[in-house]
């Protein structure tokens, strides 16, 4: 016989078989693909959200001391996002109960709360980005903090603030000022950065494991 393939949707549930190559073509399938989540999405609206397998029904802070234990950021970051995440409405609640509509409206919240204030949006856009992978990390699905696709414009985002940048370093000045840099950790960093051409945050949460020479 001839050699045949299949056409895999591989998700957390297993894999679906949505038809052999090449007796399905590409559209086909893609096709199928889009009746077969459409078919997963109406029935997760009709059953009872269950408690996943990973936040066993754990409150939602509960679950967001889990998640940051596995996040290799600096004391001072995972204390903000602690913070940040205890003061929402929903804080306390089973992390297998929170609804769409409790992140969206705490999220508006925190945004108005900003615009306020006359200060920039990036925490409400930080805490948006961590909400979706806390629910991710403890299997809760649908991601009720998901706001990609038809849920995109549930969400603005939030208006950006000018920012203040140095004035940039010509580059046959470059050498000049790498060797007036003082032997400090700062400008030992400073120069690294200059070596790799790596981004300043990447530096800032290296790791001497990453690291490799001298």
């Amino acid at each position: 016989g001839r050699d045949t393939a299949s056409w895999l949707y591989r998700s957390r549930s297993g894999d679906h078989n949505l038809g052999s190559f090449p007796d399905v073509v590409p559209k086909a399938a893609r096709d199928a693909l889009v009746t077969y989540r459409a078919g997963l999405l109406a029935t997760a609206a009709e059953t009872p959200r269950s408690v996943p397998r990973a936040a066993g029904g754990k409150s939602f802070t509960a679950v967001v001391a889990e998640w940051l234990k596995g996040r290799e950021w600096k004391p001072t970051t995972k204390d903000d996002a602690t913070a940040a995440l205890g003061r929402l409405s929903f804080a306390a609640k089973p992390i297998n109960t929170i609804t769409r509509e409790d992140v969206v409206a705490d999220i508006k919240a925190l945004q108005a709360r900003l615009i306020a204030a006359g200060e920039s949006g990036r925490s409400a856009q930080d805490v948006r980005q961590w909400l979706k992978r806390i629910f991710d990390f403890a299997e809760i699905e649908p991601n009720p903090a998901d706001f990609t696709g038809k849920y995109k414009e549930q969400i603005p985002d939030a208006p950006k603030k000018g920012k203040n940048h140095h004035a940039a370093v010509e580059w046959e000045k470059l050498p000049a000022v790498y060797k007036a840099l003082p032997a400090t950790e700062a400008a030992r960093a400073l120069r690294f950065l200059i070596l790799t051409a790596v981004r300043s945050g990447d530096v800032e949460q290296a790791r001497w494991s990453q690291i490799q020479g001298e």
